[in-house]
């Protein structure tokens, strides 16, 4: 899921985005036309199966357009609907066919019960976190639609690799990155290196250090102009001499 949310090919995220998304803006700009081809395109009421099976084609017409209208609603009064809400109204009227992921989790917030300990533990991981999820609110898909689509002030220190800007803030975290491809913490000398890094480095194999620094050069020099660095540790003394000695 980590992944998916990354790389932006999360089927249950795209969902929102690629059409809950296009809709919304569609009908913010007053533009029927686009609405209308999002519905054609994406809507089972318009498969060839369901059209040629419906006597009434213009109830099929009819059903879209009222579907459409009930959706959007949730959106009435400059309010920001959480996702479960979405996806209980398209689960409803069928205007969508929702992924399996999403699916389940409207199954899973129907069922009223108290969880055990024991039961807690047999659920599965994905799921849990797909609970979560679906109770944000869904400005929260817009900010992330920004991000993903470049278009926020945010990104990866693999991301931005060939950008430049003139201002730029570099946050280093190793916890929080959760990684084990890079230490900012080894470059730094905060933390020891193992035995299978003084090994590399000894055998002249590429190590976790050669990784970060490289790493480290790609997001500082993005910066045309100025350059500030965040950096999160246990040991904050240590990180504060050591970039002294650098600086001097």
């Amino acid at each position: 899921m980590k992944t998916g949310l990354l790389d932006g090919s999360s089927s249950s995220v795209n969902f929102f985005i690629k059409i809950i998304l296009p809709l919304l803006l569609a009908h913010k700009n007053n533009n029927s036309f686009e609405i209308a081809n999002i519905i054609k395109k994406q809507s089972p009421l318009f498969n060839n199966e369901n059209i040629k099976n419906e006597s009434d084609k213009i109830s099929i017409l009819k059903t879209a357009k009222a579907n459409v209208e009930e959706l959007l609603k949730l959106w009435d009064d400059n309010k920001s609907p959480i996702l479960l809400e979405i996806i209980n109204n398209i689960n409803n009227s069928n205007l969508f066919k929702l992924p399996n992921d999403l699916k389940l989790a409207i199954e899973r917030s129907s069922i009223s019960h108290i969880e055990t300990e024991q039961e807690e533990e047999e659920d599965d991981e994905l799921l849990h976190a797909w609970d979560i999820a679906l109770n944000a609110d869904f400005n929260e898909i817009i900010e992330y639609n920004n991000y993903i689509s470049e278009n926020s002030g945010f990104g990866t220190h693999q991301g931005v690799k060939g950008l430049e800007y003139d201002r730029v803030m570099v946050v280093i975290d190793d916890v929080e990155a959760k990684g084990f491809m890079f230490s900012y913490d080894k470059l730094f000398g905060i933390k020891s290196l193992t035995q299978t890094d003084n090994k590399n480095i000894i055998d002249g194999k590429e190590t976790g250090i050669d990784r970060t620094s490289r790493l480290f050069y790609v997001a500082c020099s993005r910066a045309k102009e100025s350059l500030a660095i965040v950096a999160y540790t246990d040991n904050t003394t240590m990180l504060k001499k050591i970039t002294r000695f650098w600086l001097v």
